[in-house]
């Protein structure tokens, strides 16, 4: 056992401490890889290498091409805007019907009835 008052280097030759060096080590590396860090890092790199223009093209570009085409999207399902209220009641319809089910057991009466047929399905990837 290393007391407090331990010189750097019996710490060091300490196997908890390896041990807990090589945790720390882990931990930077998995925290390197969060949703949060990982969309800075081509940014930074872009950027020490003189190429930010060419990062900044290549994010901006995916962005118009889905503007793009969800405008063309949106042209092609004017139905649904034409008919958006209808939809929307028959759709809170259905989630009121389905909430009431479930308070009452409907809903699991429901689901073992369909259970065999819905076992049988399977996913065409």
């Amino acid at each position: 056992m290393i007391s407090l008052l331990a010189s750097p280097m019996d710490l060091v030759a300490d196997a908890n401490f390896v041990v807990a060096a090589a945790i720390a080590l882990a931990a930077g590396v998995v925290s390197f890889a969060s949703p949060c860090v990982v969309p800075l890092v081509p940014g930074y790199l872009s950027y020490m290498t003189g190429l930010a223009f060419v990062y900044a093209l290549g994010l901006g570009v995916p962005f118009i091409a889905f503007g793009l085409a969800f405008q063309r999207a949106g042209r092609a399902l004017a139905w649904m805007r034409r008919h958006a209220v209808a939809i929307q009641r028959t759709g809170g319809g259905l989630l009121a019907t389905v909430g009431v089910a479930i308070a009452t057991g409907w809903w699991w009466e429901l689901i073992l009835v369909l259970q065999p047929i819905i076992g049988r399905w399977t996913l065409l990837l």
